[in-house]
């Protein structure tokens, strides 16, 4: 079994130097005298488990988007950026020459994005 001090070790030089994955697995391999199989269980046994923190339910989301819509709204200019994201949405291409028009003056108005 491969010391797990020379192939954190070698882990460590590789992040630090921004060694590509493959190039951490043999490297690994070469300093620690381990197999691939002995550095992958190593590396595997580093690997954070998946978050177990409760995921928000439907309302506490729904509460979260209005308040975050009710801070877009005190904005003074929040009209203007609707109206402007709307024509985001499709492509300038699409515009009629009217849109195009109202288009320019949104831009021309709007201050830009925070």
């Amino acid at each position: 079994m491969a010391n797990k001090l020379l192939l954190q070790e070698a882990k460590d030089w590789c992040d630090d130097n921004d060694k590509s994955t493959e190039f951490m697995i043999q490297y690994m391999q070469d300093f620690a005298g381990a197999t691939e199989d002995e550095v992958m269980d190593f590396l595997i046994s580093q690997s954070k488990p998946p978050s177990t923190k409760p995921q928000a339910t439907e309302q506490e989301i729904e509460d979260y988007c209005n308040k975050f819509l009710d801070k877009f709204k005190q904005d003074p200019q929040y009209e203007l950026k609707l109206e402007f994201g709307k024509f985001l949405l499709r492509h300038i291409n699409d515009l009629s020459p009217d849109e195009r028009i109202r288009y320019d003056e949104l831009k021309s108005q709007l201050k830009p994005w925070p």
